[in-house]
């Protein structure tokens, strides 16, 4: 019986964490593309708050944590943002320091921690900054609303309004002309 890190279990968790932040850059680059021949834009496409959350990410990925970087394990990113690791690499941390690739990951501090903490203000429940956000746009949306209903009621009055007039020219001119028709 032996008692170690287990590599393989480490190597999923860590493949899972490239998933899902790979996933989460390619989220972010459908919301926010502009679009192009051939590609739909983005909903959010002038939206400088994903942007932000992006590049914030990105910087955060680069720094340092516990002495040792994410390029010093065998995470990588390439220029569109997306994770990739080179299992050498990795095999290799794990076998000379598989303690500080966990510490790397978490702590007070550590990558995990830092991702945390920099989500906070924008995930926050009834604080955060999409929350806030989608309440001024729901009131714009209520807003915009109001409006088209104004105008269709508008629409709907001067629509029975020119109706009523075209209605009762068209009866003085069948009057007319039926007085013309006696005279003629």
């Amino acid at each position: 019986m032996t008692v170690g890190a287990d590599a393989e279990a480490t190597k999923e968790q860590v493949t899972k964490f490239i998933d899902a932040y790979n996933s989460l850059v390619s989220t972010l680059d459908s919301y926010t593309s502009l679009g192009g021949e051939g590609e739909e834009r983005g909903a959010l496409a002038n939206d400088p708050t994903l942007r932000s959350i992006e590049s914030q990410l990105n910087t955060l990925l680069r720094s340092e944590f516990n002495g040792m970087r994410l390029s010093d394990v065998g995470l990588t990113l390439d220029r569109s943002g997306k994770m990739s690791l080179d299992e050498d690499k990795f095999a290799e941390a794990q076998k000379n320091g598989g303690l500080a690739l966990e510490q790397m990951f978490n702590g007070d501090g550590n990558l995990l921690d830092s991702i945390d903490g920099l989500m906070e203000p924008y995930l926050s429940f009834g604080s955060g900054i999409f929350s806030s956000r989608k309440e001024s746009l729901q009131g714009n949306i209520e807003r915009i609303d109001d409006k088209q209903a104004q105008l269709e009621r508008k629409y709907e009055m001067s629509y029975d309004r020119y109706l009523k007039q075209f209605t009762q020219m068209n009866q003085i001119m069948t009057q007319m002309n039926q007085t013309m028709t006696m005279f003629g």
